[in-house]
């Protein structure tokens, strides 16, 4: 576990004037700063008042899917999925109701990405990999997958040495009871088989997003003109990139890794497992190697001349 969420530092004063705001004196926890907002809960920090420690927890009107996502994260056992902490209820105060999950101090991978002046070096971008690769392969294996893999739900625990979690795991679902309905992945993550179908398909539906998470990572995402055409082609926009990034790059580890996991058949497309053991023998080689941290222009991609990659600042 990180130690940075149990550091006096990491409960700040905006917090304290937070938690003084609220009359919560019965509660366990004391609710500091607001960290995020999804589309049905609230993610506040919080601070246990037995022992001071800090964690995130998590609010919301919609009971249902709190306590449905509490089941989920406590079926779960993977160092790189985000770990429940505890449940809080308070009899008659339904607002006071708090899913308590670990605190991942270094934000949202998405963040940390539009934050880097250089960008990220190849040696981190494979290490994130590896990790989200591994969780996704842990759940594929239960006969679940994530449904949302996006850099926004990839917590960061630690920066020197990157280790983030995969998070927002309301939405997991079995592979052999896929619901039917409106899917729940970003427009810019949704694999081929889900703007066909707009239903979710299974695994391989993480594998694309986490595909389009390493273009991200790279600095290679394709731009979208946000209109319901541009939205639709968008999968084949970016297997598109990706195959002239092949060309253009042969031989490139990274580059190849992309491209297995951005295959349009999905039966041709990287499995969690043969992608966490990819990146894991690059990063091997990477590690290897006496280099400065160049940022993404380490990486030494070429890019095709007509190319725009997608912004989100």
């Amino acid at each position: 576990m990180s130690s940075s969420e149990n550091h006096p530092s990491s409960w700040t004063h905006v917090d304290e004037l937070n938690a003084s705001c609220v009359d919560d004196s019965k509660s366990r926890y004391e609710r500091g700063a607001l960290l995020g907002t999804g589309s049905w809960s609230q993610v506040y920090k919080v601070r246990r008042r037995s022992d001071g420690k800090v964690f995130a927890g998590k609010a919301s009107k919609f009971q249902r899917e709190l306590r449905k996502e509490v089941s989920i994260l406590k079926s779960l056992n993977h160092n790189h999925i985000l770990r429940y902490v505890d449940w809080h209820e308070e009899k008659g105060n339904a607002s006071a109701t708090l899913l308590v999950m670990e605190h991942c101090t270094g934000g949202n991978l998405q963040t940390g990405i539009d934050h880097s002046m250089k960008g990220l070096s190849g040696k981190v971008i494979l290490r994130i990999t590896v990790q989200i690769a591994g969780a996704l392969e842990y759940l594929h294996g239960r006969g679940q997958f994530h449904t949302d893999v996006k850099p926004r739900n990839i917590l960061i625990r630690n920066n020197d040495p990157v280790d983030v979690v995969l998070a927002d795991c309301a939405d997991i679902q079995d592979v052999a009871s896929i619901r039917r309905g409106p899917n729940q992945t970003t427009m810019t993550h949704r694999s081929p088989e889900i703007v066909q179908t707009d239903r979710h398909r299974g695994t391989g539906d993480d594998v694309w997003a986490l595909g389009v998470t390493l273009l991200t990572m790279m600095q290679q995402q394709p731009s979208l003109p946000w209109t319901a055409k541009a939205v639709e082609e968008y999968p084949k926009k970016c297997f598109d990139h990706a195959q002239r990034l092949r060309a253009l790059n042969p031989g490139h580890g990274t580059v190849e890794l992309a491209w297995r996991m951005l295959a349009w058949d999905v039966r041709r497309r990287a499995t969690a497992t043969e992608c966490r053991e990819r990146a894991e023998g690059l990063l091997g080689m990477a590690e290897g190697e006496s280099t400065g941290d160049d940022g993404t222009e380490g990486l030494g991609i070429k890019t095709p001349e007509d190319f725009t990659a997608a912004a989100f600042w």
